[in-house]
């Protein structure tokens, strides 16, 4: 049975965190008009702690994919965030700003990103993610 939660909750976070590739024809438009440089596009993941994994877990594996995302070329800014109102979800977001969408795809194609992926993925879970650039 743990096994089976451990397979499941692994295939949870890879597909929310390669969603955003499988969509990526619905975002074509939006990469058509894609923003100035200087402004690149946000994108932001909500992250909850798995069932019985503490804050500390969270953080160190956060730590090990960040470890890979922030070596990626393209990145401008990146910041973990905690939510402090326990009664909420997501216990976390993560906001990236890239300077294109096509630098944040390119971190999937990374063996060191995807070995963090499976060595984490019973610590937390993924929502999915938003993709956002400045409104005008």
């Amino acid at each position: 049975m743990r096994i089976q939660q451990n397979l499941l909750s692994g295939l949870a976070l890879s597909l929310a965190l390669c969603l955003p590739l499988a969509l990526a024809p619905q975002f074509a438009q939006a990469q058509s008009k894609a923003p100035a440089a200087s402004e690149g596009i946000t994108i932001v993941i909500p992250v909850n702690s798995a069932a019985g994994k503490s804050r500390e877990e969270v953080k160190q594996a956060m730590a090990a994919m960040n470890e890979v995302i922030r070596k990626q070329p393209g990145l401008l800014d990146e910041q973990l965030m905690e939510n402090k109102n326990p009664a909420n979800k997501p216990n976390y977001v993560h906001v990236m700003r890239w300077r294109a969408l096509k630098d944040w795809e390119a971190v999937f194609a990374k063996p060191e990103f995807q070995k963090a992926i499976a060595t984490h993925s019973s610590t937390i879970t993924v929502d999915g993610a938003g993709l956002y650039t400045p409104v005008k």
